[in-house]
């Protein structure tokens, strides 16, 4: 039977028990997974706190802000810090509860659901093109598209004009620059030598 999998005799010894092991990992539910501490999140996935984010998260974050930003003042007062912390503090905490707080009461899902930290999810989400155009893939990389057909998708789907005329970036009158021309009626060339 062994042979039939492409297992070798030494590996047949062992390979059984281990796919047991892997089988019966496999079977177990989320629950009695994190109940003996097995890792249930997959590598590259998002971090715990993001899937118990919440608008009740979101006020105890804002309480603590507000607090770390008042207990700021006094140090401040007593010149232990500079004023600029606790101005800086409570500057971000009411841009955090203004933000937070006009995301609850939004119609959109996921601006209601995550509040203020949908705006980190929409910001990685803008700078993704450039992440990924300048420090992941080169210009002929096509997966799926190259950088060329990707933009003929763009101006297509904006009902944009996707024709661009054909040219080059080299200097083309610079002196010592060479072309060939074609000919709409090429001829064999016996026959331009004798004009």
């Amino acid at each position: 039977m062994w042979q039939a999998h492409g297992f070798t005799k030494a590996a047949a010894k062992s390979e059984p028990l281990q796919r047991l092991c892997t089988a019966s990992r496999r079977m177990l539910s989320a629950k009695t997974k994190a109940q003996i501490g097995m890792n249930t999140r997959l590598p590259g996935g998002l971090p715990d706190f993001v899937e118990k984010w919440s608008p009740a998260a979101f006020r105890k974050v804002g309480v603590g802000l507000v607090a770390g930003s008042l207990l700021g003042v006094p140090l401040a007062y007593e010149g232990l810090v500079s004023i600029l912390m606790p101005t800086m503090a409570g500057g971000f905490t009411a841009l955090y509860w203004k933000v937070g707080l006009s995301d609850i009461a939004s119609d959109h899902a996921i601006r209601k659901n995550f509040p203020f930290l949908c705006r980190i999810r929409y910001l990685m989400e803008s700078i993704r093109p450039e992440i990924q155009q300048y420090l992941i893939e080169s210009d002929d990389v096509a997966v799926p598209f190259s950088r060329h057909m990707r933009s003929v998708i763009y101006q297509r789907a904006k009902q944009a004009p996707d024709t661009r005329a054909l040219g080059t970036r080299m200097d083309v009158y610079k002196e010592g620059y060479e072309w060939v021309n074609h000919s709409m009626f090429p001829v064999p060339i016996e026959q331009i030598n004798t004009r």
